[in-house]
């Protein structure tokens, strides 16, 4: 794809939203677009769409890792939405990812309403919370990493980040590993007008690094003195001891009097604090959504919290070409949380096969992580329980903690 084929397409996909074409943050993100699989949809000559395609590899319960197609960037110009423009674009991307071997799309959602008739369930729960640093002491039974924390000066030097973000990938599922032509824009604040990102590095007593912490702080030269807010933009630690130290060191910051900050839902600072009623939430909604396309591979991958069975009946009215979706699986769970899946044939006498549950492919990647429910699905109408008792036995077994997150926004 040429430089001026993948201007154009941040130009439509910026005037989409509203936005000005900036020639300085598109260089700035150029090596990342020539990484990643531009689309662009055209009436005649013009272009009125665009999206772009990263390739990614997302942690799944257990640790192990699946192929991920990132869609980032989708937008139709306002004079030809509602025209089938979108459709197209997520159809065609959706059978390139198939074909190309990606067990699952997944992508940020602008809005809550758009992408559940292409297949995508929201996976992830994320939390915005604003905490008085006033009141915001930990306990002190909490296990804290010993070592130190320094500032490190991040534009340039993802070197010392990189290997702790890469590490911590295991400790929630929905983590994506990040793109090396991302660390240069992430570190330098890619975000227009906001200031450049700041960063805290803990350290081990052996020196070694274990957490980071990127953030930015908003001045407030109040007449009673500073009232300045600390905008945390991501925190990275390799268990939870570090992770403890930096909440720790940004929550004790001077001049600061409230750190904002998203995080997962089952956060183990809400534990770890003195005064558990001091943080208090400010927004909250889904983060991840993601699009199935290869069950077999998505639910043999991933670790599960006990043994069981369940047969489960997938419908996909908008199974891309190339995927693996549709259709009735067994799945079966052994006790070391591993599982195999087989396909259940129809019965020859016409009769369908023994079900359990019968639900959508966007219901499924919802629960696929282990972050959603069966039986809240079921409550609502969204899963059909063919089996008394069978969301609940469903929830047992794809159960998951800690729930999953993802750090990355593409």
């Amino acid at each position: 794809t040429s430089e001026q084929d993948l201007r154009t397409a941040a130009r439509t996909d910026l005037t989409s939203f509203g936005h000005p074409f900036d020639e300085t943050r598109f260089a700035r993100g150029l090596d990342l677009r020539r990484a990643a699989t531009s689309y662009l949809a055209h009436e005649d000559d013009t272009p009125v769409g665009a999206c772009l395609v990263h390739d990614f590899e997302m942690t799944v319960p257990g640790t192990a890792t699946v192929a991920l197609a990132g869609v980032a960037d989708v937008g139709v110009l306002p004079s030809h939405r509602r025209r089938g423009v979108l459709s197209a674009m997520v159809d065609r991307m959706l059978a390139d990812a198939a074909r190309s071997g990606k067990v699952a799309a997944g992508l940020h959602a602008s809005e809550a309403t758009i992408y559940g008739r292409f297949g995508f369930g929201a996976a992830t729960r994320h939390r915005k919370v604003s905490i008085p640093t006033a009141r915001a002491r930990l306990r002190t039974d909490v296990d804290v990493a010993p070592g130190r924390v320094e500032v490190a000066h991040p534009e340039g030097r993802p070197d010392s980040l990189r290997p702790i973000h890469e590490q911590a990938m295991g400790r929630r599922p929905g983590e994506v590993r990040r793109l090396p032509q991302r660390w240069a824009t992430r570190l330098a604040g890619d975000d227009g007008d906001e200031p450049k990102m700041l960063c805290l590095l803990h350290r081990d007593p052996d020196g070694t690094p274990d957490a980071y912490a990127l953030y930015r702080v908003v001045e407030d030269w109040a007449p009673a003195g500073p009232d300045h807010t600390l905008e945390l933009q991501e925190l990275v630690a390799l268990h939870d001891p570090a992770e403890l130290a930096m909440w720790q060191a940004l929550l004790s910051m001077d001049l600061v009097a409230t750190v904002v900050a998203w995080l997962p839902a089952d956060s183990i600072l809400f534990d770890a604090l003195e005064d558990s009623w001091a943080p208090h939430t400010i927004g909250e909604h889904d983060g991840l959504w993601l699009r199935l396309l290869d069950v077999p591979t998505a639910l043999e991958s991933r670790r599960y919290r006990v043994a069981g069975s369940l047969v489960l009946d997938v419908a996909d009215p908008r199974a891309p070409d190339g995927s693996r979706t549709a259709g009735t699986w067994r799945l079966d769970v052994r006790d070391d949380g591993s599982a195999g899946l087989s396909e259940v044939p129809t019965a020859p006498s016409g009769e369908g096969p023994r079900v359990d549950l019968r639900l959508g492919v966007a219901e499924l990647a919802s629960v696929w992580l282990g972050g959603g429910s069966f039986a809240r699905l079921h409550s609502v109408g969204r899963c059909e329980e063919a089996t008394p008792g069978a969301a609940r036995r469903a929830d047992a077994i794809f159960g998951w903690w800690p729930t999953p997150w993802i750090t990355e926004f593409f």
